[in-house]
C-alpha cells in the first residue's frame, strides 16, 4: 500500500489496526475512494474560504492560511461523518442494523447538503464576479444619479429660488418710484407752478415799474423844460399839474415795489417748501436705493453660498462613490448575486448546477457507504470492536486484575471512554457495599484512573513509533 493509499485511508476514517491486516487489505480501494472525495471536499473548501476572506481583508497570507483552516475543517467533519456510520451494530438483528444505518446517516446527510452549499456559494461569487462588479456598479451609479438630483433639489431650493426672487424684486424696485414720491412730485409741481404764477405777476409789476419810472423822466423833463420859461400863471398851473402827475407816478411806483416785495416773499415761502419737498424726494430715492444695494448684496452672497455648496456637495458625492466603491463587501455581492438570479435564469441554473455538483462530491462517500455492502473491512472492525470492548469489559470486571494491564493494548479513544465508565461503575458498587471506607475507595479509584489514562497515553506513543517503523 502506497503513501498516497495510507494517506487517503486514514481520511476516510480507517483504522490501521483492521485495515493492515493481509485478509482485508482488498478493501482499501473502496476506503481510497471515500478519502479521495473527502480531500476534493477540503481542497474546494480550501479555495472557497480563500477566496472569501481574500474579499474581506485583501491580504494573501491571511487568505491562505484561513483557507487551509477551513479546508482541514472540513475534512474533519467529512470524516467524522463517515467513522461514525458502521455498517454493521449487531450480528443477531441486520434489519434493524440497517435502520439505525439509515436514521444515523439522515443527520449526516443534511450535514452533507448544508456543507455543499456552503463551498459553492464563494465559488458562484468568483465565477460571475465580473457580472457582479458590473451590476454593483450600476448600482452605485444609479445611488449617484439620486444624490445629484436630491443635490439639485437641494440647491434649487435654498438658492436658486431665493436668487430669482430677488433679481425679481430688484427689478420691481428699479421699474418702480419710492412710496409717496407720487404724492410729493405732485406737490413739487404744484409749488414750481406757483412760483411760476408769482414770477410772472412779478415781471408784470416791474414792468409796469419801469413804464412809470419812463413817464417820470418825461414829466421831469417836461418841468425841467418849464422852469427855464419865464414864470406866468399859465406855466405855473402846467408846473403844478405836472407835479400831481410826476407825485401820481411816484406813489403807483412805490405802491408796485410794495406788492413785488411781497410777492417776493411769497415766493421765496414757496421756493422754502419746494426745496424741503425735494429734499423729501431725495432721500426717498437715496433709501430705495439702499436697498436696491442691499438686494444686489445679497444676490451676491447667495451666489457665493451656492457655488460654495455645490463644491461642498460635489465632494460629498465623489466621497460617498469611492466609499461605495469600496464597500463591495461579500454581503453587498451576496446580495448582488441574488437580485441577479431573480432576473437571469441562466445564472439561477449555474448556481443550483455548483450546489448540487458540491452537494454530491460531499455527500458521495456516505452514500457509498449507505449503498455499498458491508465489505470485509466493515466484518473485520466491527469483530475487532467486540472483540475488544469484551475483552476489557470482562477483565475489568474481574476485580482480581487491574485494568491498567488491559489498557496498554488500546489505542481507541471510545475503548478508553468505555474502561473509565466501567472502573466508575465498580467505584460505585463498592461504596454502595462498603460505605464507611467511602475516603480509601475515592483515592484507590483516582489513583486506578490517572494510572489508566497515563498509561493510554503512552500506549499510544508507542503504537505510532510501530506504526511508522511498519510503514
Amino acid at each position: 500500500m502506497t503513501s498516497i493509499q495510507k494517506l487517503l485511508c486514514f481520511i476516510a476514517g480507517a483504522k490501521k489496526e483492521v485495515l493492515y491486516r493481509n485478509e482485508v487489505k482488498s478493501a482499501s480501494v473502496n476506503l481510497s475512494l471515500i478519502g479521495t472525495f473527502i480531500l476534493l471536499t477540503g481542497v474546494f473548501a480550501t479555495i472557497s474560504g480563500s477566496y472569501v476572506v481574500y474579499s474581506i481583508f485583501e491580504d494573501t497570507i491571511i487568505s491562505i492560511l484561513i483557507g487551509l483552516l477551513w479546508g482541514v475543517l472540513i475534512i474533519t467533519i467529512d470524516r467524522f461523518i463517515i467513522v461514525s456510520l458502521k455498517k454493521i451494530r449487531s450480528v443477531e438483528n441486520k434489519k434493524q442494523d440497517k435502520l439505525l444505518v439509515l436514521l444515523n446517516a439522515l443527520p449526516r446527510i443534511i450535514l452533507a447538503v448544508f456543507i455543499g452549499f456552503l463551498v459553492a456559494i464563494p465559488l458562484e461569487l468568483k465565477i460571475v464576479e465580473n457580472r457582479l462588479l458590473v451590476e454593483m456598479n450600476d448600482k452605485i451609479n444609479q445611488r449617484d444619479s439620486i444624490r445629484k438630483a436630491n443635490n439639485k433639489t437641494l440647491i434649487r431650493a435654498d438658492y436658486v429660488m431665493p436668487i430669482e426672487q430677488k433679481e425679481n424684486d430688484l427689478m420691481n424696485m428699479k421699474d418702480t418710484d419710492p412710496e409717496d414720491v407720487d404724492i410729493l412730485e405732485s406737490s413739487k409741481a404744484t409749488k414750481v407752478n406757483e412760483i411760476k404764477i408769482r414770477q410772472k405777476q412779478i415781471n408784470n409789476h416791474e414792468y409796469n415799474v419801469n413804464n412809470l419810472r419812463k413817464q417820470m423822466m418825461v414829466v421831469n423833463l417836461r418841468l425841467a423844460n418849464l422852469k427855464t420859461q419865464q414864470q406866468d400863471s399859465t406855466v405855473i398851473k402846467k408846473m403844478q399839474a405836472l407835479n400831481g402827475e410826476y407825485n401820481k407816478v411816484r406813489r403807483q411806483i412805490l405802491r408796485l415795489k410794495g406788492y413785488i416785495a411781497g410777492q417776493n416773499e411769497l415766493k421765496a415761502e414757496v421756493e422754502a417748501d419746494l426745496a424741503e419737498i425735494q429734499a423729501e424726494i431725495d432721500e426717498k430715492f437715496a433709501i430705495h436705493q439702499r436697498k436696491q444695494d442691499e438686494v444686489k448684496e445679497e444676490i451676491v452672497g447667495l451666489k457665493a453660498d451656492k457655488k460654495t455648496e455645490k463644491q461642498r456637495m460635489r465632494k460629498i458625492s465623489s466621497d460617498a462613490r469611492v466609499l461605495d466603491l469600496r464597500n463591495q463587501t461579500l454581503v453587498e455581492r451576496f446580495a448582488t448575486l441574488s437580485a441577479l438570479k431573480e432576473k437571469d435564469a441562466g445564472i439561477r441554473r449555474l448556481g443550483w448546477s455548483l450546489s448540487l455538483l458540491f452537494i454530491m462530491i460531499e455527500a458521495f462517500p456516505i452514500l457509498v457507504k449507505l449503498l455499498s455492502p458491508a465489505n470485509l473491512y466493515d466484518r473485520a472492525q466491527f469483530i475487532y470492536d467486540e472483540k475488544k470492548s469484551a475483552e476489557l469489559i470482562d477483565n475489568l470486571k474481574n476485580e482480581s486484575k487491574n485494568p491498567i494491564v488491559f489498557i496498554a493494548q488500546e489505542s481507541d479513544k471510545e475503548n478508553l471512554s468505555l474502561i473509565l465508565t466501567v472502573l466508575k461503575e465498580s467505584f460505585e458498587r463498592k461504596v454502595r457495599a462498603n460505605p464507611d471506607n467511602v475516603d480509601e475507595l475515592l483515592v484507590k479509584y483516582e489513583s486506578q484512573r490517572e494510572a489508566i489514562i497515563d498509561k493510554y497515553k503512552k500506549s499510544r506513543v508507542a503504537e505510532e513509533e510501530l506504526f511508522r517503523q511498519g510503514a
